[in-house]
């Protein structure tokens, strides 16, 4: 998305930081301002590239490219960063439950990630699936 500076309701930068919560988008912002604050405040929200007025068809081009190029790494990474926290996030579920199932069966942490794998494979379930239905039950019956 181009956007100038200036618009009537609020500024280019202030748009792309909207439209960039509801939908990410590589945005390049025009402008005949060229304030140190104006590029910090675009650096801060997602703007990839930052024209002066006038425009030339041949820097214009670059720049599309370059944002697009730059904007398809970004958002490998972001899918990358989600898997991870996702990963984490699961991981510390199964250790929660394996923590449970060791109290509770007054075993040892191998054991108890053993049984859960097996419980896993009985029922079909990914391992997360069951370390969510064994905490979901313990905190049932805690509570």
């Amino acid at each position: 998305m181009i956007t100038d500076i200036k618009m009537p309701d609020m500024d280019g930068i202030e748009a792309a930081a909207r439209i960039y919560e509801k939908q990410p988008l590589p945005f390049i912002l025009v402008s005949g301002y060229h304030e140190p604050e104006l590029v910090e405040r675009a650096a801060q929200e997602h703007i990839l590239a930052y024209l002066l007025k006038p425009v030339r068809l041949d820097s214009l081009k670059i720049q599309i490219a370059l944002a697009m190029r730059r904007f398809q790494e970004f958002a490998v990474l972001r899918m990358e960063a989600d898997h991870y926290r996702q990963t984490l996030q699961d991981r510390k579920l199964i250790e929660r439950a394996k923590g449970i199932i060791m109290k509770q069966a007054g075993i040892e942490e191998h054991e108890a990630f053993q049984r859960l794998q097996n419980l896993a494979a009985e029922k079909k379930k990914k391992l997360v699936e069951v370390a969510t239905m064994i905490v979901t039950a313990d905190a049932a019956l805690s509570a």
